[in-house]
C-alpha cells in the first residue's frame, strides 16, 4: 500500500504575484548607495593621493608599519 507524501507547497494559480518583504527592496537599495559611495569615493581618493605611480607605497608602508610594532 502506498502513502502519498505531503510536502507542505502549494502549486500557485497562474497569473498570482508573488509580494516581497519590505526589506528585500531596502537591503539592495542600502547595498546598491553603499557601493556607488564606495567606487565613487576611490577617484578622489587617488587624485589626492600625490605621486599616482606609487599606488601600492601606502599599503606598503602600513604594512611595514604593523609588521614594526609587532616586532617590539
Amino acid at each position: 500500500m502506498t502513502v502519498r507524501t505531503h510536502t507542505g507547497v502549494r502549486p500557485m494559480a497562474a497569473g498570482t504575484a508573488t509580494r516581497l518583504p519590505w526589506w528585500a527592496l531596502s537591503l539592495s537599495m542600502v547595498a546598491f548607495a553603499a557601493l556607488f559611495v564606495f567606487v565613487a569615493g576611490q577617484g578622489e581618493a587617488r587624485a589626492t593621493a600625490g605621486d599616482a605611480a606609487d599606488e601600492g607605497g601606502g599599503v606598503l608602508t602600513r604594512v611595514q608599519q604593523i609588521q614594526h610594532s609587532l616586532s617590539r
